[in-house]
């Protein structure tokens, strides 16, 4: 199964239902189930973005109230992976053999602070995030990385939906 692995605080929000757009400088043409990797790297920047607004509020209505609760170098949940979107001009686009499918606004907050919308970017639209109860230890790759299916079936059976 394909994976990502995002830096804390966006993995958890992810999992939680708060963020349900991933931004990177790239696009990808993979569409289906998507496991959500937070990486090991939790630096101080990332431990002080978690007390900012509006990601603090997000977590802790999660049941994340410090750095302790952040979980690192492990499959959190999945998520589907429905559609790439190319980010111009304030709103997101979607692109078939250079024909615009879909034009829709960018997403509103606090949505739109967990993400980097410019010109260029693109946005993942992630769909039916669920959790893992008991998150998965894993080692993480840069880009879209394949999980034996064997790692993750018992967790996905088991997987509850976000908590918003």
């Amino acid at each position: 199964m394909m994976c990502i692995s995002l830096w804390q605080p966006w993995a958890s929000l992810i999992v939680i239902g708060a963020k349900r757009f991933e931004t990177r400088s790239w696009p990808t043409s993979y569409r289906g189930p998507l496991l959500i990797h937070a990486a090991k790297h939790f630096t101080r920047d990332e431990r002080d973005c978690c007390q900012d607004e509006p990601f603090f509020s997000s977590l802790v209505r999660a049941g994340i109230h410090c750095d302790d609760d952040i979980p690192l170098g492990c499959i959190l949940g999945v998520a589907d992976l429905f559609e790439c979107f190319n980010v111009h001009k304030g709103y997101m686009r979607c692109e078939y053999q250079s024909l615009l499918v879909s034009k829709v606004t960018l997403p509103p907050e606090p949505e739109r602070s967990f993400g980097d919308y410019s010109d260029g970017r693109f946005a993942w639209q992630l769909k039916n995030v669920r959790r893992f109860p008991n998150p998965i230890i894993y080692t993480g790759h840069q880009g879209l990385f394949n999980v034996d299916d064997d790692v993750v079936t018992a967790a996905i059976e088991r997987a509850l939906p976000c908590l918003t």
